[in-house]
Parts: C-alpha cells; sequence; structure tokens
C-alpha cells in the first residue's frame, strides 16, 4: 500500500518522544528503555512522521506502519482506534494454560493473580525498571489486559505475603521431574535503598561495593524449571543457610528422598551430615583445599594417573570410586583427573612462583606470614640485611602431585563414576538461570525502597524466570536449528500485532513463516492466535 502524506492517525499518548527542528515538529517511537552505565534512565528511539500542528495528529511515515501494524485493505489510518503487540502475550498465555499456572494463581492470590502475570511478562519483556510498564501497555496487549499506575504495582508487590507465597510453592515444588536431581545455589542482589531490612554487606559475587541480600534456589535439572527461592541476610554465608533450606522443605510440601546437586562452597561436615539426616541424597564438589581430598589424592592419584582403566571414555577424565566414612556417615567418593587441567594448573602455578621470587628479590626483609610465601620458598634474612630465599621443592612438587584432580561426594551408590559427572555438571542450569534473573530480566539492582515491595518484586522476578526457562525448554532446538537467541525470538513475536478498530473490530496483522515456526515450536499454532484474539478483552 502506498503511503498518503495527507492520512492522520491518533499520536500515540505514551512511549514517544517530540523533538522540533526548523519548525517540524518530529515524532520518534521509544524502543527500548534502559539504565546506562551510570545507572540513568535513558532510551533508543525511531522516527515514526510528524506532528500535524492543526489537528494535533501524526502524519506518519512507513516506520509508524512497520512498528505498529501492517495496513491491509480493511482499514485506513482514520478508522483506526489503536494498534498493539499480542505474541509476546498469546505465547505466554498458552504456556500458563499448559502449567496449568493461572488456576494456581487465581487460588492463591485471587485478588491479584493477572496483575502479578502482568508485571511477570513485563519483566519478562522489559526488565525491572517498573516505571515505563504505562508506556508498555500502551503498545502490548498484556496478560488479562492489565493496566497499573505506579502506585498500583507498589500495592501489588506488598500484597504479595509471606503465607501466599508459601502455598504457591506447596504447588509448584510438583512441576519437578519424580526423582530428579535439584541443584541448590546463591546468588547476591544489591541495592541502593535504606528501608530493606535484609540488605546487609557480605560477599558481593558481582564484586560490587554495596549492600545485598542473598537470594538461594532451587533448579530442576530435568525441568529445567525454578522451583523454589529464598530471600536471606546478604552477611550470612552460604554454606550456614543451608539448614534452613532444608528446613523450608517441609513447609513447601518436599518430601524426604529428596537429591540435591551442590558446588564446593556448601562443602562441611556439618552440612552432609544434615542432609543426611533430613533424608537427602546429593551430590557435592570438595574443595581440593580440604584434608579429605588431599588424602583422597595422595592415596590414590598412583592407581588413577594415565590408567586406561580408569579413563571414562575420549575427551573426558580418569575416575576412581571409593566407599568412605569420613563424616560420621557413608559416602562415595568420586576421584577424578584431567590431564590437561594439570598442565594448565602446572603453567599457571609457576607463573605465579616467579612472580612471588621476583617480589622477594626486592623486599628489604621477610615478608609477613599472612601472605604465603612459605607455601613454595625456605625464607630468612640475609647477612647482607636482604631476603634470602630458596624455592622448597618437596612443597612444590606436593603440590603438583595434586593438579589436575577434582573429588565429587555423593550417596545415590548406585551411580557409575561418568553419570555421577554428568549429573553435577548438569548443576550449570541454576547458574545460568541467576545470569538470566540478573542480567536478562535486569534484577541485578532490586530498585525497591520497603520490605514488603522488595518481597513481592522478587516473586514477581521468580514468576518471569518461570516464564523466561519455560520458553527456553519448548525453543530450544528451533533456537539452535535457526541459531537465533531468545532475545530474538522475543522481538519476532512483538512482531505480531492486531489492529483495533473505531468500529469495535480486532484485525491481526498477517503472520510470518518465521512466527509460525516460533508458534509451532512453542506447541501452538496460528489458527489459535485468532481465536485467543476473540476472547480476551481489549
Amino acid at each position: 500500500m502506498a503511503l498518503n502524506p495527507n492520512n492522520k492517525v491518533p499520536l500515540p499518548e505514551r512511549g514517544i518522544i517530540k523533538c522540533k527542528n526548523k519548525g517540524t515538529t518530529y515524532i520518534y517511537h521509544i524502543t527500548r528503555n534502559y539504565r546506562n552505565v551510570k545507572g540513568q534512565p535513558t532510551n533508543d528511539r525511531i522516527s515514526i512522521g510528524k506532528l500535524d500542528e492543526e489537528s494535533g495528529m501524526l502524519l506518519p511515515n512507513r516506520n509508524y506502519f512497520e512498528i505498529y501494524a501492517p495496513m491491509d485493505a480493511q482499514t485506513t489510518p482514520s478508522e483506526i482506534e489503536s494498534i498493539k503487540s499480542c505474541g509476546v502475550t498469546f505465547v505466554v498465555d498458552g504456556l500458563l494454560k499448559e502449567l496449568g499456572l493461572i488456576d494456581v494463581m487465581q487460588k492463591k492470590f485471587p485478588r491479584h493473580a493477572h496483575q502479578i502475570i502482568a508485571l511477570a511478562e513485563y519483566m519478562l519483556c522489559e526488565g525491572n525498571v517498573m516505571s515505563y510498564y504505562e508506556d508498555w501497555c500502551d503498545e502490548v496487549y498484556p496478560h488479562g489486559g492489565v493496566k497499573l499506575s505506579s502506585a498500583d504495582i507498589s500495592c501489588v508487590f506488598q500484597a504479595i505475603d509471606y503465607k501466599s507465597r508459601m502455598e504457591f510453592f506447596r504447588i509448584w515444588i510438583y512441576a519437578k521431574s519424580p526423582g530428579e536431581y535439584i541443584s541448590y545455589d546463591v546468588t547476591s542482589v544489591s541495592s541502593y535503598a535504606k528501608g530493606i531490612e535484609a540488605l546487609e554487606w557480605g560477599y558481593n559475587r558481582d564484586k560490587e561495593s554495596l549492600p545485598q541480600l542473598n537470594l538461594a534456589m532451587y533448579y530442576g535439572q530435568e525441568s529445567m524449571l525454578p522451583l523454589y527461592y529464598c530471600v536471606y541476610p546478604g552477611s550470612v554465608p552460604d554454606k550456614t543457610h543451608l539448614e534452613y533450606m532444608l528446613r523450608d522443605n517441609t513447609l513447601i510440601g518436599c518430601r524426604k528422598g529428596i537429591k540435591y546437586v551442590l558446588d564446593r562452597g556448601f562443602f562441611t561436615s556439618d552440612n552432609l551430615q544434615l542432609m543426611n539426616k533430613a533424608g537427602a541424597r546429593f551430590i557435592i564438589s570438595v574443595p581440593n583445599s580440604s584434608l579429605f581430598a588431599k588424602d583422597l589424592i595422595d592415596k590414590y592419584q598412583n592407581q588413577i594417573v594415565n590408567n586406561s582403566e580408569c579413563k571414562l571414555g575420549k575427551d573426558l577424565p580418569y575416575a576412581k570410586a571409593v566407599i568412605r566414612e569420613d563424616f560420621g556417615m557413608r559416602v562415595k567418593a568420586h576421584l577424578y583427573y584431567n590431564p590437561a587441567k594439570a598442565a594448565a594448573e602446572e603453567a599457571l602455578l609457576f607463573g605465579e612462583i616467579e612472580r612471588r621470587e621476583r617480589a622477594l628479590s626486592e623486599m628489604p626483609e621477610p615478608p609477613a606470614r599472612h601472605l604465603h610465601y612459605d607455601r613454595y620458598f625456605k625464607i630468612n634474612r640475609s647477612k647482607d640485611g636482604g631476603v634470602g630465599f630458596i624455592r622448597d621443592t618437596e612443597k612444590i612438587n606436593t603440590i603438583i602431585s595434586r593438579l589436575g584432580f577434582f573429588i565429587l561426594v555423593e550417596t545415590d551408590f548406585k551411580m557409575s563414576s561418568l553419570e555421577v559427572l554428568t549429573t553435577y555438571r548438569q548443576r550449570d542450569v541454576v547458574e545460568k538461570s541467576f545470569d538470566d534473573l540478573k542480567n536478562e530480566l535486569d534484577m541485578k539492582r532490586l530498585h525497591c525502597h520497603s520490605d514488603e515491595t522488595a518481597e513481592g518484586k522478587m516473586f514477581v522476578a521468580f514468576f518471569a524466570l518461570i516464564l523466561r526457562s519455560c520458553l527456553q525448554n519448548k525453543l530450544r532446538d528451533y533456537m539452535s536449528e535457526t541459531n537465533l537467541t531468545l532475545s530474538s525470538v522475543m522481538k519476532e513475536l512483538r512482531k505480531m500485532k492486531y489492529v483495533h478498530t473505531l468500529e469495535g473490530k480486532r484485525l491481526l496483522s498477517p503472520i510470518t513463516k518465521k512466527q509460525r515456526d516460533i508458534l509451532t515450536a512453542c506447541g501452538l499454532s496460528s489458527p489459535d492466535v485468532h481465536a485467543w484474539l476473540s476472547t480476551v478483552l481489549i
């Protein structure tokens, strides 16, 4: 359709910027709101036409129709009341229906179910800065057609109370596959806020000099879904909080026999005994600095290194499994050796030794003990007042003999060393989910100023993470075949739009082949869009 420069359309109420130049007012559509590296709000924009000063309406250019909806023979600009994106909402509603989450949310949050879901969809699309929700609603039909002001959003967050959250988790925990291992890990979320009790100084994983709260999460390794989370003060060490997560299992309905995968940060004798007492099974990595690891490596290294009987396969490490009772309980320890890892670690070791040698040669007196130079050197004060030192070859050789090893301890007893290794490596799903939460959903900063708002917002972010994880699960094969990212898929869905005419008609824009393929990958179809559109409230 050729563009007529005399056609006018209503000026969008939000989501635009006006810029005047040489007497002409140009209108720009905001394509993305975000914060720059200094934390200041900014945006990306594209021109959609010029302002007709006499009528106050928009003289649209081609970008307007490409952004809002393709024109067809059924409509003219003067007949249009609104043009909105609907693709993401259609897919989200389909996922929610499949997961049964709409019914669950209506039962546990009867007054705010649709608002919570709509806010989660917004986070999925736009991130954590909630002040742009109204602008987003001008362009998108959100779940349930929910429109909220900033004050409304704060009220919704505050209404998400502890009791309702725990009742939700009691149902949602059964989304996990029977018998699957649950990855457990912790991340931190920082904030400049002053009124959040859980914000405390502690080990900050993002190396930020800010108070933080800690977020512990269960993530299913087969269901590939986040299952439960808990927020606790930022000063509490990760390894000491596991006890309280185990206690929460009763509150969320987790039965005995739950199976965990944990990294070495949670390895303590007390934690192993706590999990065993709770009836949980586990796979956990052991720090090589522990006496347990050193003893195992020293005892069995000669039986593993370059022993073809211990080789797990091409490009896989050597391994040996032994039964131990070091922690007041019976465990199975899997000792792995990787020659490539050993070589890389040895190169780093000698680089460190040489760096310290250069530093020692410039010191006027022996270094303090806490600097640990005695790990590699015998040091004394030289007769001329400087520092005398030689390499401690016995200590260095001992360190070299332990390079390339890593140890996993488990209480399943039925798994092979290869199965244990494979299961442990799959624990990166929880690390990736934290990355999605903090970067894709923009929860690296909390942007809240009270406990009630922060707790509610964290639940909405968790719900958004469920949606994102489910989308990734559905689209994994499609994205692999097409080399598309989830962001690219979301952008393509965003292009699916409908026109709402002044006569009350709802006209869906043509669906492209790429959009049909995406819908198919999600278990949906293009005819379903028409049926869905006829039932939603505009």
